[in-house]
């Protein structure tokens, strides 16, 4: 059962203080893979992260996630998500439009 891991993952993802690309959220992603339940499960855990703590090396790793488009343009649209992590958004967003 894939769900205990993810469980003890996202225990450890929330100790996280910024949200670049560390190596938990690899791990996550791993999991996310592996079984497409998780994908939902990793976004509600991101969800919670203060957006002061997002940085723009995130959302490249995110933006191919079909379980994270909601998440990405909630941060965009959120007023305390940082400037350059707005950007990096858009810039995703158009490459995906291309």
């Amino acid at each position: 059962e894939i769900s205990p891991v993810m469980d003890r993952l996202l225990t450890r993802a929330r100790q996280e203080q910024t949200w670049g690309t560390p190596p938990i959220l690899y791990a996550c992603l791993t999991v996310a893979g592996a079984d497409p339940d998780q994908g939902p499960r990793l976004a509600e855990c991101l969800q919670g992260i203060p957006p002061s703590q997002l940085t723009p090396a995130l959302i490249p790793v995110l933006s191919d996630k079909p379980w994270a488009k909601n998440l990405l343009e909630r941060w965009r649209t959120h007023k305390e998500t940082p400037q350059r992590v707005k950007r990096a958004i858009e810039s995703e967003t158009r490459k995906d439009v291309a």
